[in-house]
């Protein structure tokens, strides 16, 4: 007994500087906030079904600690104050689920149920070894999934992932219908990519896939595109009044590559004039030059939709790809793999063929 006694101090111990430490339990202000009163059903009400009694607790802050310890407990009945012959009080610990209404409580004269709410909010689910909450398709972050990601830089800021790793998350920017799937980069405070082609990639889509996004399931291994419905809430958050910065990445096939950036990068609405792109300037590169500058201002084409400036042919069906086009020679990223071009860079690079692109925005914080 002996024995069992010390193991169990040195467990819970030892749990107390992992709650400490995880979440933050230092005081009874941080207890209490994950827990909530039944008082709206009325004195006298408990949560009927199987408990764990924990006797002799000095206050009910004790019911609300030793909840905290267990992962799957829901909540706990207490007696409404402790009788006048002692000053300590019964704690039993339920692991049974309560939907929050009063029809799942039974009459116990002077005592009453607190539930807890859960540790992950928006229907996280809890990983035990970490104390970490997967937020699968809702948007958030956090450790318990209660910070919205309007882009990558919120990923970041959760400090929840290694330094430059490359994930998959769902951001959620203000004004967009719905969450949805992107590659976040943890660099630079944290990074969204928005388009990402690999080799053989597919971007001769229609104006519907371009607005909805397309990633073929892994936008890690596939050809991926943010979509419009993203990617305009995305850059017109009014609440946030984030600015962003382009960043393009190409890799051509004898593995030059260039980094450019472009400020102040903008996309309008489908309404106001087809997605148009402009940003202010681009950070000077003498092998590579500016090729954005002559589609700087332009409306976006697919091969169903032709916005572009060339008379007489549409140069999303030239080319193979959507893309915010002029004419059709200027740059283009998103056509067929023998059709990208970036027209400015030096003589030498011009036919070697591009092998890898990938867009970034990077917010200015």
């Amino acid at each position: 007994m002996v024995l069992i006694a010390a193991v169990l101090v040195a467990y819970f111990s030892s749990f107390d500087q992992l709650v400490t430490r995880t979440f933050g339990h230092v005081n009874i202000q941080t207890y209490t906030n994950d827990f909530r009163s039944t008082v709206y059903c009325g004195s006298g009400k408990i949560l009927a079904g199987p408990t764990t009694t924990v006797a002799n607790a000095d206050a009910e802050i004790d019911c609300a600690r030793e909840c905290t310890r267990l992962v799957n407990c829901t909540g706990y009945n207490t007696e409404s104050a402790p009788t006048s012959q002692r000053s300590s009080r019964t704690c039993q610990l339920t692991e049974t689920p309560f939907s929050q209404n009063c029809s799942d409580l039974v009459d116990r004269p002077s005592w009453k149920f607190v539930y807890r709410e859960p540790f992950c909010k928006r229907g996280g689910v809890l990983d035990y070894d970490t104390r970490i909450c997967h937020c699968g398709t809702t948007g958030f972050t956090g450790q318990r999934c209660d910070r919205r990601a309007y882009d990558c830089s919120d990923v970041y800021d959760a400090h929840l992932h290694d330094e430059k790793q490359t994930i998959v998350q769902y951001i959620y920017p203000e004004g967009a219908k719905r969450p949805r799937v992107t590659l976040c980069q943890m660099v630079k405070g944290g990074t969204t990519i928005i388009s990402n082609r690999v080799v053989d990639g597919d971007f001769d889509k229609s104006w519907d896939q371009y607005k909805t996004g397309f990633d073929n399931g892994n936008p890690k291994l596939t050809s991926y595109w943010i979509g419009f419905d993203t990617l305009y809430p995305l850059l017109n958050q009014p609440s946030l009044k984030r600015v962003y910065k382009l960043k393009i990445y190409i890799l051509l096939n004898n593995n030059s590559k260039a980094n450019l950036f472009f400020e102040n990068f903008h996309v309008g609405s489908e309404a106001s004039g087809n997605f148009t792109m402009t940003y202010s300037k681009m950070a000077p590169n003498v092998k590579w030059g500016d090729a954005m500058s002559s589609i700087n201002g332009s409306q976006f084409s697919t091969r169903d939709k032709d916005h572009d400036s060339s008379p007489g042919k549409s140069c999303a069906q030239v080319m193979g790809g959507g893309w915010w086009y002029n004419d059709c020679t200027d740059a283009s990223l998103h056509g067929l793999w023998n059709r990208m071009t970036w027209d400015t860079m030096l003589p030498a690079l011009r036919n070697i063929g591009i092998k890898k692109v990938r867009m970034w925005l990077i917010p200015y914080k």
